[in-house]
């Protein structure tokens, strides 16, 4: 995919479009750079997307041939129930593995590409967010029993400036206070509760029951760490 030369409009802003499959984006920016480095971004976010699509036609392509004379009569697919039990159980570093999958599957925030920070200083946020117009969006995972309170919303919001997000969002098995939810509502924080993330996973759910219509559920459920990784 080339970058066109981007053009300055009346205004004074510049102006950039990008044709993909037929389709066009376009952006805006206060400078001939800014918008160059938006759609390097953008290219190398969506190239980025088909090397991982890539790879899932490989997984497919590979468990297909090795098991294409197996004939599975029922499918495995996961249950709300049992991805909570299972989510309940984990240590943070675990939650946070399992988020990436989470955001990566179902698309969230329009991401195209999903990865961890780095775990012993995360300057605030566990993953980064890279969306395909652009943004980026810091995410803290929170594996808790109790409630979430403010630290974690101020951690967030701080991690913006050092990531140099656009957006910031908590994600958590639990829930949270009254406070947090204040200071998150005035900062602009998308926050994700338990009732957030029952709706997170049913969209993980679906997603499998689309894309993987096969015989191959548990191979395929056990590739899904590798695919992720691809952007780590």
């Amino acid at each position: 995919m080339k970058i066109p030369k981007a053009r300055k409009l009346q205004s004074g802003k510049w102006f950039i479009q990008l044709r993909i499959n037929g389709k066009s984006i376009s952006h805006t920016g206060e400078t001939e750079e800014a918008v160059n480095a938006w759609a390097r971004s953008y290219k190398g976010t969506y190239c980025n997307r088909a090397k991982q699509q890539s790879e899932y036609d490989r997984i497919l392509k590979g468990i297909a041939k090795a098991d294409e004379e197996i004939k599975i009569e029922k499918r495995v697919l996961p249950t709300v129930a049992a991805e909570l039990e299972l989510i309940d159980e984990m240590d943070g570093l675990a939650f946070e593995r399992y988020a990436v999958d989470l955001f990566q599957m179902t698309g969230f925030f329009n991401g195209g590409n999903v990865y961890r920070t780095k775990g012993s200083c995360d300057y605030g946020a566990d993953l980064i967010i890279e969306c395909l117009d652009g943004n980026r969006v810091s995410v803290q995972c929170k594996r808790m029993k109790g409630k979430v309170g403010i630290r974690s919303i101020q951690e967030v919001v701080t991690s913006k400036k050092h990531y140099r997000t656009q957006a910031a969002g908590v994600l958590t098995n639990s829930y949270f206070t009254s406070a947090a939810k204040e200071l998150a509502h005035e900062n602009g924080v998308a926050l994700f509760d338990r009732k957030q993330l029952i709706k997170l996973i049913k969209m993980k759910i679906q997603t499998l029951d689309n894309v993987w219509n096969r015989n191959q559920w548990a191979d395929l459920l056990r590739e899904l760490n590798l695919v992720s990784n691809l952007s780590q």
